[in-house]
């Protein structure tokens, strides 16, 4: 099981793109990951996913991969899922 590292994360009509530092996606450097929203799941984690609050679970089918987002502001994290969702 992998712990929750910080992220910086840009939104795109089309993708979810990670960056180590902020600086990276300005600087046209590539993203440490990425997740395909095209057919992508959006879900709140339930109680025992994780120990923290308002956890949310994006999901790809291209590749398989899930990553958990979370903030500790959930007016924050409902913003991010909201937008992603969309």
């Amino acid at each position: 099981q992998k712990k929750l590292a910080a992220s910086n994360i840009v939104l795109t009509d089309t993708l979810l793109l990670f960056f180590k530092a902020h600086w990276e996606f300005m600087a046209g450097l590539n993203p440490e990951h990425c997740v395909i929203l095209k057919g992508a799941s959006i879900e709140w984690c339930q109680v025992g996913k994780s120990k923290r609050f308002n956890v949310f679970e994006v999901g790809s089918s291209v590749p398989e991969q899930s990553f958990l987002l979370q903030d500790d502001d959930f007016t924050l994290a409902n913003d991010w899922f909201c937008r992603i969702e969309d």
